[in-house]
């Protein structure tokens, strides 16, 4: 694969992963083993690995895929389209849940983006604790 390739792939920044507040979802979903402490350190995290919680896991996915369609700025509807391009994901979660709610939990954390940027203030998750909170975290007493 060339760079002409590569230049063409829609890519977060740096700076929009910062701008967007993603960094700590980032971190939550990312360091979930001692095996990438180097990892956390890199983004001066100190502690232990979060522990695997697959709900809260869904709601800092849904967060970063909606902040995702905000940077390449899709409407609503041009994102409900997008997720109706996974019917796997659709039947699995239908099958699970009785609803698509990964469409459902995006939607809301786009919707929830969007009033935010409406009203000039920043968006702030509304996952409780908020992403990479050291409670939940493994006991430093498991530690490597």
């Amino acid at each position: 694969m060339n760079q002409f390739y590569v230049k063409q792939f829609p890519s977060l920044t740096t700076e929009a992963i910062n701008g967007a507040n993603l960094q700590n979802h980032l971190l939550e979903l990312i360091y979930t083993s001692w095996d990438l402490a180097d990892f956390a350190e890199s983004l001066s995290y100190l502690g232990a690995p979060f522990r695997w919680d697959l709900d809260r896991r869904a709601q800092l996915r849904a967060e970063i895929d909606a902040a995702v369609f905000k940077y390449l700025k899709l409407d609503r509807s041009e994102v409900s389209h997008v997720l109706d391009a996974f019917p796997i994901v659709e039947r699995s979660d239908t099958s699970e849940f009785g609803r698509y709610r990964t469409k459902e939990l995006i939607l809301d954390a786009y919707d929830r983006m969007t009033t935010a940027t409406k009203a000039g203030v920043p968006y702030e998750s509304q996952i409780d604790p908020p992403p990479a909170d050291p409670s939940l975290a493994h006991p430093l007493s498991a530690s490597r």
